[in-house]
């Protein structure tokens, strides 16, 4: 049979293939299948990304929103329109007129390694994204409403770039290659809109051909998506759990017209029309697995000098024991065999010529990462690659860090999550930031670069330690090469932490959108965390990961890779300014004003009123500002002291500060020249875990040093 496996939009931009895939073609083709791969998130992107496409599509949104901004009043409809049409409008028209150029440049050898041209190509292109998704806002699986709201959403007319873009070519494109079985994988929630309505298209196009989705969204709210018999018109099949096995087994029965009982994690409908689900059957033995298959997908065209191929070593989590993750990922750890990882990265390099590889699992083990750099090393092979994993006492013996940089190691990612060792010790991470000191000054000796991910807002977490943990990830910027700051803490109730609120005094309840927040049992207030937020938000890395470029640079420019790092690009934060009305502040040029004839905040009744909103083209947001804060941003074109602004606003000192943090934190400001910054040492992280603020902190535990805020 011939199965068509297909990974939907996702709103981010398509820097590599996505693992699945190739993992599950050559599972569908070692059972004598044939398989055709789509990326439809690139075939999107790569179909928009036109400059005649894009601009008509802002002109006519564009008119629509002016007519709805100049009317006296608007209808409940109208008004929701217009607020929508605001928000998508606030991206500038110049970024999608120069998103061909930025292709190209992303493209090329030369200009892709020039860090002011990757920003700029990288901004534009991201923004583009946004903007075509922009017409569909992100839902929340845990919302009870979310079926019905995609129902209803599916039954509107679709008038907007991607639903023209796969009508008018790319679904049939698809149909003719004549499939048997169409699967689609839905692992985020932000394929989840995209992923539901190709199947709507395909099922309007060729009703006959059966579809099944699955990934690790549809196995994580398994009852969402097999609970309601509306969804039984968009697919046939959904496979909850592995479906290396089981998606062959599913399409050898649909050939031969056997029995679907016999194919495991399957829900079907049964002779009734009710859905009926097979015994659940998990993959042990992942080294009986074949090498991912890449054969098929369009690797040329992706937007990269070098293409690489990410793929899993494990499944689960070797550690599984921090309070903070969910179940899916603490559970059923199974590792494939070293050696057959090393071989399937050869596999992979002889029949594509790939060369990076990212090993994206949920912590790659130590043995694992060690074998390979052995066997890459020994028979001297030109691979390059990247592990997220744990810090390990492993790591501290600084041969071992160095071993990997000989077998071709450029990027580890850590989850290290806080500068605090009370609030570690909470998390249960099992790591000594005395330790985490030693392997990041390992990896640095090795030429390994490193990357954190970290959030705030842990219960019990204070103002000090969620400023610690920043200060720390800056302080040790050249060891510490990319800073992935992941957001608030989202509490979930399949972490182990919901189950034992009374051990942090916390209370836990759910709110109208389906989501969990916390209180205290004391009656306690946790810390305003907006500002943090913001300043951490846009300085934060997490959106280049999405590329994949950071491996190329690591391999290629390491020394310029800090020019593409959110906390290069936004700045340095007021706090650590230690003379700032002397201190020079400039506009950031990754920020751009709009004008609006309505605000779409006022009374929709009312007469319009002019505003302006500020759109950041690096991190996406978009900020609606006071009067003062606008005026501001103009006046600093040029570079200018804080207290010259302050004159020129002709406002109080206090005021003056209280915008140049607002506008800092948001990445809208930078300040420029040498300011003084806090080199963190692990003692300071202990005086905080007791409760302490940063400036509290005893002035033994830091040390300062100068440095340039650009950097």
């Amino acid at each position: 049979m011939k199965v068509t496996l297909i990974y939907p939009p996702d709103r981010n931009f398509p820097g590599n293939p996505y693992s699945s895939l190739p993992a599950l073609s050559s599972c569908l083709k070692e059972k004598g299948h044939d398989t055709a791969l789509h990326d439809v998130n690139l075939e999107v992107f790569l179909e928009l990304v036109n400059t005649d496409v894009l601009t008509s599509h802002y002109d006519r949104l564009n008119e629509r929103m002016h007519y709805l901004g100049i009317k006296h009043s608007l209808e409940p409809a109208e008004a929701t329109e217009y607020q929508s049409l605001v928000q998508q409008l606030s991206i500038p028209r110049e970024c999608l007129e120069n998103a061909q150029a930025g292709l190209e440049i992303m493209k090329n050898a030369e200009s892709f390694y020039e860090p002011d041209q990757f920003n700029r190509a990288y901004d534009d292109l991201r923004s583009t994204l946004r903007f075509y998704f922009g017409e569909h806002p992100l839902d929340n699986a845990a919302n009870p409403d979310v079926v019905n709201r995609l129902m209803d959403r599916l039954q509107q007319p679709m008038d907007d770039p991607i639903t023209t873009a796969l009508q008018n070519g790319i679904i049939d494109t698809i149909l003719t290659e004549k499939p048997g079985l169409i699967g689609i994988s839905i692992p985020f929630m932000v394929s989840y809109w995209e992923g539901m309505r190709l199947a709507k298209l395909f099922k309007e196009k060729a009703p006959h051909i059966p579809i099944i989705i699955g990934g690790a969204l549809i196995e994580n709210h398994e009852a969402i998506f097999t609970g309601d018999p509306r969804l039984f018109e968009l697919f046939d099949f959904v496979m909850v759990g592995d479906g290396d096995l089981a998606l062959p087994n599913l399409a050898t029965a649909l050939e031969n017209g056997s029995d679907l009982k016999e194919v495991s994690n399957l829900y079907y409908k049964d002779e009734k029309g009710n859905w009926a689900f097979t015994v659940h059957e998990r993959l042990n033995d992942l080294s009986s697995l074949p090498a991912p298959d890449f054969a098929g997908m369009a690797l040329t065209d992706y937007p990269a000098p070098e293409v690489g191929a990410t793929f899993q070593t494990s499944r689960g989590c070797y550690y599984g024991k921090c309070t903070f993750c969910s179940e899916s990922f603490r559970e059923n750890y199974r590792l494939r065999k070293p050696e057959r990882v090393f071989d399937d990265m050869v596999h992979i390099h002889n029949t594509t010529g790939i060369r990076h590889f990212y090993f994206w699992d949920s912590l790659c083990p130590p043995r694992t990462l060690k074998y390979v750099a052995e066997q890459v090393k020994e028979k001297n092979l030109p691979f390059i690659w990247f592990a997220e994993t744990k810090m390990e006492k492993a790591y501290l013996p600084p041969e071992f860090m160095q071993n990997l940089a000989d077998g071709g190691c450029r990027f580890l990612q850590f989850g290290f999550e806080s500068a605090s060792q009370r609030v570690l010790d909470l998390i249960d991470k099992d790591n000594d930031l005395k330790e985490v000191d030693q392997v990041l000054d390992n990896m640095a000796n090795a030429g390994i670069m490193a990357c954190m991910t970290w959030f705030i807002g842990f219960p019990t977490e204070t103002e000090g330690e969620a400023r610690l943990t920043f200060d720390y990830i800056r302080s040790h910027g050249p060891n510490i090469a990319l800073s992935a700051y992941c957001g608030v803490y989202h509490l979930l109730p399949d972490q182990p932490l919901f189950y034992h609120q009374k051990k942090l005094g916390i209370e836990v309840e759910q709110n109208e959108h389906g989501g969990y927040v916390y209180t205290y049992l004391d009656g306690s207030s946790p810390y305003d965390k907006t500002e943090y937020h913001q300043a951490y938000e846009a300085r934060s890395d997490s959106k280049l990961l999405h590329h994949g470029g950071y491996l190329l640079y690591a391999d290629h420019s390491p020394e310029k890779l800090v020019e593409l790092t959110g906390a290069y690009r936004s700045g340095t934060i007021v706090r650590h300014i230690p003379d700032l009305k002397r201190t020079n502040v400039v506009f950031n040029d990754a920020a751009v004003l709009k004008q609006f004839p309505r605000d779409f905040t006022q009374d929709f009744s009312m007469p319009p009123q002019p505003f302006t909103l500020v759109y950041h083209k690096m991190s996406g947001e978009i900020f609606r500002l006071r009067g003062r804060e606008i005026s501001a941003l103009k006046k600093c074109r040029e570079p200018m002291t804080s207290e010259n602004l302050r004159s020129a606003l002709g406002v109080e000192w206090n005021e003056m500060s209280d915008i140049l943090t607002k506008l800092s934190h948001r990445g809208l400001l930078r300040f420029v020249g040498q300011v003084e910054q806090f080199k963190i040492e692990p003692a300071a992280a202990r005086f905080a875990g007791s409760g302490y603020l940063l400036d509290e902190v005893p002035s033994n535990t830091m040390e300062t040093k100068s440095v340039s805020t650009s950097a």
